[in-house]
C-alpha cells in the first residue's frame, strides 16, 4: 500500500464521464438492387453476359486506444540536501500483462529501480521517458499498443520510499481514459482516480469511468 501523499484534500473523487460514438453508415447499398435489375434487364434484352455483383463491405477498422496521463507534481518534488525541490524523471512502461499477477514473481521495488528492463523484459510493449518539474501539471496522451493491458509508472526519486516508486494501472477498455498521476516529496500516487489533493480542475479534459478489462 502507498502512504498518502502531501496534498490538501482528504478524498478522491472520480472525473466526469464521457462518451464518444461513431456511426458509419454506407449509403451505396441502397442503390445496388436497382442498378442489379438494370443488369438483368440488358442481360434478357440481349445486350450480353454482363454480371452484376454486389461488394461484400467491410465494417471500419478500430481506431487506436489512447489513454490520458495526468501528472501533477508538488512543490517539495524530489527534495535535495540543501530542502530544494528537484526535477524528477520518471518513465510510463506499456505491458502485456500485468506485472503483479500471482502466478508471477512478486515485484521488488529495488529491483524495479535497479534494472526495470531486466524486471519487465518480457511484458515491456513501449515505455515513454518524462520528467515531472515541482508545481506543475502535465497532461500526456499516450497511443497504446493493441496488446497493452497494464501501464506501470515508475519514478526516480534521490531517496526512494518503499514501494512509492511505482504505480501498476489496468488499463480500462474506455478510449481516453485518464491515468492519474501525483508525485510529492519522494512519493507516486494515483491510478483510475485522483489521488487526495489532486487538482483535476487543472487539466482542461473530461475522462470516461474507468472499466477495467475482464
Amino acid at each position: 500500500m502507498h502512504t498518502s501523499l502531501g496534498y490538501t484534500a482528504s478524498t478522491s473523487q472520480p472525473h466526469t464521464e464521457v462518451t464518444a460514438h461513431t456511426d458509419v453508415r454506407r449509403h451505396y447499398l441502397r442503390f445496388a438492387p436497382s442498378a442489379c435489375a438494370t443488369m438483368a434487364w440488358l442481360l434478357t434484352s440481349g445486350a450480353g453476359p454482363i454480371g452484376c455483383t454486389q461488394k461484400a463491405t467491410l465494417p471500419p477498422a478500430s481506431p487506436p486506444q489512447h489513454i490520458q496521463v495526468l501528472v501533477q507534481a508538488g512543490p517539495a518534488l524530489n527534495l535535495g540536501d540543501d530542502g530544494q525541490p528537484w526535477p524528477t524523471a520518471w518513465t510510463l512502461y506499456q505491458l502485456r500483462a500485468d506485472p503483479e499477477a500471482a502466478d508471477r514473481d512478486p515485484l521488488d521495488a529495488a529491483a524495479v529501480l535497479a534494472a526495470p528492463d531486466v524486471v519487465l523484459k518480457d511484458l515491456v510493449l513501449a515505455q515513454h521517458p518524462h520528467t515531472a518539474f515541482p508545481a506543475t501539471a502535465a497532461r500526456h496522451v499516450v497511443e497504446l499498443a493493441p496488446e497493452t493491458t497494464h501501464l506501470l509508472a515508475l519514478a526516480r526519486f534521490r531517496e526512494p520510499l518503499g514501494d512509492a516508486s511505482y504505480l501498476v494501472y489496468a488499463v480500462p477498455r474506455r478510449d481516453a481514459a485518464c491515468f492519474y498521476l501525483g508525485l510529492d516529496r519522494s512519493e507516486l500516487d494515483g491510478g483510475p482516480f485522483p489521488p487526495p489533493g489532486f487538482d483535476a480542475a487543472a487539466f482542461a479534459t473530461t475522462c470516461p469511468p474507468a472499466t477495467p478489462r475482464q
